[in-house]
Order: structure tokens, then C-alpha cells, then sequence
């Protein structure tokens, strides 16, 4: 089943889409093209209609990268593993009748068939169509009758989700957001992922105030204290006047998203259920505790606050973003990621959350257990020795390359011992019964992906938990 947010692409763009993700989730380089067809549930000839118009988009995106196809096979080009995937849907969005929704939403509370609409050359029978199903879909995530808030918050998620900025060529928007751009803060002047998601706040916030949409005040909780020094008082200096509200807004989503660092804000404000919140860090506090993580009461305490208000927001994390990471996180890290999932099962026993706050919880312990400086490699590193007769040249060579392989979480040497986990030369050992890689002739890439796969296999029979 498809990504339920894939869905406000266009339906050829859509299976385009899930075409290039059945791919890069395939580790076979050659697919055999009927039965990848009927995988997807699609005719053969829909498929290479499909391809050929991807391989047509590619050249927009990633001229050298082609996806080829014979008659019965699909070259699974390794390529297509670097970030390709991504700058497809941001393609594909840009260009889809759901973004031009979009920006009519910001303007207004109904979508209605007016002149911007047939600049595009659409019938009024076309656009109620679409209009129908861009609803439906918008729908699913925030309901028939969204507050102003969740209205603002699935518009700026999903321009997130596929990369892209509204396209508005309004000059006061453009004044606006250089002015914030040049704020005294520096993760914003020096981040340009962070740059780009304030100005998608910005815009959002702007039209949605400047055609008097307002988010209801029981909503602005850092109203309770408006004279709070700080980031806030900035984003007042530069907004346009009468916006003390917008720029709550539009500080208070930064906090809740996670831009800016919430440490200075009570946890009363973030957090809508205190009880909740409580049981949640006594549960992560006990199961660090068990394990013997040498967190501080402060840690968790942080820990705990960032991992729950996060995931209290409206994301759109999906089911494939989700198995991609996950499973290499679990691959290089099975016990620590063993752990992780153990302790999300007992907070979802105590909360109930959606599958996405799951997801995306995973992620945030994910991301706290990674920059919290614990060493988490010392016991899951696979000992790799390398040694060739050809000298210490080509044995460096080789382990430069190796280690390269960070994501793996690999060690190697020269020495062969009782902890060596595989090993790689031009010299095979006869007493030796661990996997050997024995490469006679310089190695390409196909070599190269056999050992990633092999450190992979190795990893999960010595780590994984039984």
C-alpha cells in the first residue's frame, strides 16, 4: 500500500514514485520485470510507460543517473540509491495540483474556481475533481473542520515533507523574511535547512494573517507571558506591526517542531497533559535506569520533555521513511535498537499513540541516544582483518576503504585474532572458519556491495538479541 501522503502527488507521479521506492528497497540489482509489475500491481506496458517518463524526469534532477530496462530485467542502478528519490517528489510536488491547492488555502478558507485556476487552463468539471480529492485526502490527516492552528501546521507540514518553499513573488513577504533572516540568533544565519523552514512559517503566517485568519488564543500559550524575554521579543522587532500574535505563532511552532531549543520554556506550557507526561518519564527514567545509562536526572528530564512534546505534533513521517531508517539503525545497532523499540512498547501501553507519533518517537529516542556521547559502538563494532600479499599499500588501501564505511560501524587490523569477524585478502586461510573475502583482481562495485552485505549478515548473527 502506498504512502498515504504520496497521495497529493499526481497519480502518475504517485506510481512513479512508489516505482523508484520498490527499487532503492530491493537489494537485487537485476529485478525481473514482470514479476516487479505485478508487485506493483500494474500491466507491463504501464511500467515501462512509467520508467520511461522517469528517466525523462531524471535529467532535470540527476543527468547521469538512467534506469534500464531489457526485456525481461530491470537494471536496479545503484545510483538511484543518492538522494535521487527525494529530488523526484520535490519535482513532482512543485509541479502537482495539490501545491497549487496550497497556496489558494493560504488566502482563503474555501477553495473556489476562479481566474487563478483557469490561468492553469483547467475546467471548472477538472477542478472540482481534483478539489475532491485534494479534500478527501487533507481530510484523512486533519479532519473536515480543521482549527486555524492544524490548518496552518498541515500546510507547513507538508511543504516540509517534500522540500519545498511556497513560490511567492510578493515583495513585502521577501522583506520580511530577510529581516527575520538576519536575526541575532545563529542557528538561523549559519542553517540553511533551519533558514528554509522559518520561511515557510513566515509565508504561511503572513497570508493566512494578512486575509484575517486568526489561531485562537487558547491555543497561544506563550501569551500567558508575552513580555517573556528572549528569541520572541525579536521576532516582534521585525514583524510587521499589530502582529504580536503572529509572532507568538510563529515562535511557539518553532519551539513545538523542534527548530529552536525549548530548555528555557516550562514543561507546563509544552505539554497539554502533565499526568501523561509523568508517566511517560517514569518509564523512560526506570528502563535507563536498568540498563545503567549514565544519564543524569537532568538528561532524562530533557530527554523526556523533547521525546513527548515532539511527538505530540502533527508529522508526517511515513511508513517508508520509517522502514528505511530503521532498519539501518537496527542493522548497524541490534541491541541498542532492541532496547529502543522495548521501551516504546511500554510507553504505548501507558499512552496510546497513532503509528506515526510511534514512528516518529523511534526517530527522537533515535536521535538522543546518538548525541548523548555514549559509546554504543564499543560493543556491536565488527572486527574486520585485512592483510595482502601484495604489501602494506594495498592492505591500506583496502582498510582506508573499509573504515570509510562509518555506517557499518566497522574496526580493522592487520592482526588476526580469537575476535576477528571476517577476513579480507588475496590469501586464503585453511584453519580459518569465520567468512573469508578473498579478492584476487582489483575490486569494483559489485565487490564492494557483496562485503557491505556480508558485514550486515555477520553483524546480525553476533548481535542481535536471541
Amino acid at each position: 500500500m502506498m504512502d498515504k501522503i504520496l497521495c497529493f502527488l499526481d497519480k502518475d507521479d504517485e506510481q512513479k514514485i512508489h516505482i523508484v521506492n520498490q527499487m532503492l528497497q530491493s537489494s537485487e540489482p537485476m529485478l525481473e520485470r514482470k514479476t516487479f509489475a505485478a508487485n506493483l500491481d500494474m500491466s507491463n506496458y504501464r511500467l515501462n510507460k512509467l520508467i520511461d517518463e522517469i528517466n525523462l524526469d531524471l535529467q532535470t534532477v540527476a543527468p547521469n543517473v538512467f534506469i534500464n530496462v531489457t526485456d525481461r530485467y530491470i537494471d536496479n542502478n545503484e545510483q538511484l540509491k543518492f538522494g535521487v528519490e527525494n529530488l523526484l517528489l520535490r519535482n513532482y510536488f512543485k509541479s502537482s495540483n495539490a501545491e497549487k491547492f496550497l497556496l489558494s488555502l493560504l488566502k482563503n478558507d474555501q477553495i473556489i474556481f476562479n481566474q487563478t485556476f483557469r490561468g492553469y487552463g483547467w475546467s471548472r468539471a477538472f477542478f472540482f475533481k481534483e478539489k475532491k480529492k485534494f479534500e478527501e485526502n487533507m481530510m484523512y490527516f486533519i479532519g473536515l473542520h480543521p482549527s486555524e492552528k492544524n490548518l496552518r501546521l498541515f500546510i507547513y507540514n507538508l511543504y516540509d515533507y517534500f522540500n519545498v518553499v511556497p513560490d511567492v513573488q510578493i515583495p513585502e513577504v521577501q522583506r520580511l523574511l530577510d529581516r527575520v533572516l538576519q536575526l541575532d540568533i545563529p542557528r538561523i544565519q549559519n542553517d540553511l535547512v533551519f533558514a528554509q523552514k522559518i520561511s515557510i512559517l513566515i509565508i504561511i503566517s503572513y497570508f493566512r494573517n494578512h486575509y484575517h485568519h486568526r489561531v485562537a488564543e487558547d491555543y497561544l500559550w506563550l501569551a500567558k507571558n508575552p513580555d517573556n524575554p528572549g528569541v520572541l521579543d525579536l521576532f516582534k522587532q521585525v514583524l510587521p506591526e499589530n502582529t504580536t500574535r503572529a509572532s507568538i505563532f510563529i515562535f511557539q511552532t518553532t519551539l513545538e517542531i523542534g527548530l529552536i531549543e525549548p530548555t528555557h520554556y516550562p514543561i507546563e506550557d509544552l505539554v497539554r497533559d502533565e499526568s501523561s507526561w509523568q508517566a511517560v518519564y517514569r518509564i523512560i527514567a526506570n528502563y535507563m535506569d536498568q540498563l545503567d545509562f549514565p544519564f543524569s536526572e537532568t538528561q532524562i528530564n530533557n530527554t523526556v520533555r523533547e521525546v513527548y512534546t515532539e511527538t505530540q505534533r502533527n508529522y508526517f513521517l511515513t511508513e517508508r521513511d520509517y522502514s528505511h531508517a530503521s532498519h539501518y539503525f537496527s542493522t548497524v545497532y541490534p541491541q541498542i535498537d532492541f532496547h529502543i523499540r522495548q521501551l516504546i512498547t511500554l510507553v504505548n501501553q501507558e499512552i496510546r499513540m497513532s503509528q506515526n507519533h510511534l514512528y516518529h518517537l523511534y526517530f527522537r529516542i533515535v536521535v538522543l541516544a546518538m548525541s548523548s556521547g555514549l559509546d554504543f559502538q564499543k560493543d556491536d563494532t565488527i572486527e574486520i582483518c585485512v592483510s595482502f600479499s601484495r604489501g602494506y599499500r594495498a592492505t591500506n588501501w583496502v582498510s582506508n576503504n573499509i573504515n570509510a564505511f562509518t555506517y557499518l560501524n566497522v574496526h580493522t587490523t592487520t592482526e588476526l585474532s580469537e575476535k576477528t569477524d571476517i577476513y579480507v585478502s588475496d590469501v586464503p586461510l585453511d584453519h580459518f572458519e569465520k567468512p573469508q573475502v578473498i579478492w584476487n583482481s582489483p575490486t569494483g562495485p559489485q565487490q564492494w556491495y557483496d562485503l557491505e552485505e556480508l558485514i550486515r549478515q555477520v553483524r546480525h548473527q553476533k548481535f542481535s538479541p536471541k
